[in-house]
């Protein structure tokens, strides 16, 4: 019994031992601290500032369709393929597939920690793999739970000029939109509204014949030919249309027609088509107080300080005003992240010293006691410092969710430096 006892009360003299060793050592403490504040402090200036972060789940999701085929022919050369060749992979959890019609989804569950780019290449991969040994109108798609295209959202600037929109949108494409891409922290700019240019193939279906090539064949060797793609185009037929991608310049129209659609022949494009440079169909509008306008959306890249390339382009969009100013060209901001951001950073910093403030005063009306306040004081910007200190560490950046969770943290930390300095006056008192 007295062995129990006395074992018992070594194991706690121990473990009292270990949790005042920050007390026994004030210096090591207080150093340890201030290395964390100051490491907190450099890492609030380089955190990356984004609207909101790039949330990336554990699942994706597969689409595909196979027009004029039956709920049994698509399981068997789609589904069953899909699941085969994915649950190879590794990772791979668990999948849930659905028929309906001539269509049908499959969703791909993985473990969760993996790297889900590399997933998602490998089950594109394997998508595109068997697309190959399908009919040309089968489709097979492959989605994920990936929220970089929000979070990597800029700004829109709407773009108002004079006379032809068409003629604005060329502007546009060949001026503005290079030098806004081309800025530091920019990743891509998509101009939205007017009409695109388009290369149009109008193929003769008479010559065609006589030559024995068929679209099929002229499709597949622009697609192979044709480099540094720009813009959508088409090859027509009396009753189908194909989708090709082309270099938009007017001066490729003549090596355009210079392709040879089938080696084994002596026919070039322009004998079996007629090539023609013009306006694409309006796929979408873009209004400004009701005046026809274009959009240019901006997005950023993966890492970048939002407020910071916030700056940069609005910089930028000063000096394109005061250089197109004569060509009746004005640029105007629609929608601004970085602002949103830095409004919410601004808000939500007053809020939290506000409300700590108030706490401080309160505590003290109560209290009676600075020390109690100086306690409270100082351990909610450390607090907050750290928190800095991990988000830069762990590669995460600052944005509205965080920045929420760290309003409401001052709040918690002063409800528990209050109970942790009551603990702490009790245990004194005790021993007394």
């Amino acid at each position: 019994m007295n062995d129990d006892t006395y074992h018992y009360r070594s194991s706690a003299d121990t473990a009292s031992k270990a949790l005042s060793l920050p007390v026994r050592r004030p210096t090591a403490t207080a150093m340890f601290f201030c290395a964390i504040s100051l490491m907190g402090l450099f890492a609030w200036f380089r955190l990356p500032i984004e609207l909101i972060p790039n949330l990336s789940g554990e699942k994706l999701y597969i689409q595909f369709s196979r027009p004029g085929s039956t709920p049994e022919i698509i399981e068997r050369e789609i589904l069953l393929p899909l699941h085969s060749r994915i649950s190879e992979l590794a990772g791979f959890r668990r999948s849930n597939g659905e028929i309906y019609n001539h269509k049908g989804t499959l969703d791909v569950t993985f473990d969760s920690g993996g790297n889900h780019r590399v997933r998602e290449l490998e089950v594109q991969r394997i998508a595109a793999n068997l697309s190959r040994d399908q009919p040309p109108s089968a489709e097979i798609e492959v989605n994920a739970q990936d929220f970089s295209a929000i979070s990597s959202f800029a700004m829109v600037i709407e773009v108002v000029g004079q006379g032809d929109l068409d003629q604005l949108r060329n502007q546009v494409d060949d001026l503005v939109q290079p030098l806004l891409a081309a800025l530091p922290g920019v990743s891509q700019v998509f101009t939205i509204g007017g009409n695109e240019r388009e290369v149009t193939i109008a193929i003769d279906p008479q010559r065609s014949a006589e030559f024995g090539i068929d679209a099929v064949q002229i499709e597949e060797k622009l697609k192979n030919s044709v480099k540094n793609l720009r813009s959508l185009g088409a090859a027509e037929t009396h009753n189908q249309r194909f989708l090709v991608v082309l270099d938009n310049q007017s001066d490729n129209l003549g090596a355009l027609g210079n392709i040879q659609p089938d080696p084994t022949r002596p026919v070039l494009l322009r004998h079996l088509a007629d090539i023609s440079i013009g306006a694409a169909p309006r796929k979408n509008a873009f209004r400004v107080n009701g005046t026809p306008a274009l959009g240019l959306v901006v997005f950023k890249e993966e890492g970048a300080n939002l407020v910071a390339l916030g700056r940069t382009l609005r910089g930028k969009i000063k000096q394109l005003q005061e250089e197109f100013h004569p060509l009746g060209i004005r640029f105007v901001i629609g929608f601004d992240a970085a602002e949103t951001v830095s409004e919410q950073i601004t808000r939500l910093q007053n809020l939290a010293l506000s409300g700590f403030l108030v706490a401080l005063v309160v505590l003290y009306l109560f209290l009676r006691e600075w020390r109690a306040v100086a306690i409270v004081a100082i351990s909610v910007p450390v607090s907050i410092l750290s928190a800095g200190a991990f988000l830069y560490l762990g590669g995460w950046t600052l944005n509205v969710i965080t920045l929420f969770g760290l309003a409401i943290s001052v709040g918690l930390l002063v409800d528990n430096s209050i109970v942790v300095y009551e603990a702490v006056q009790a245990r004194l008192e005790k021993h007394r």
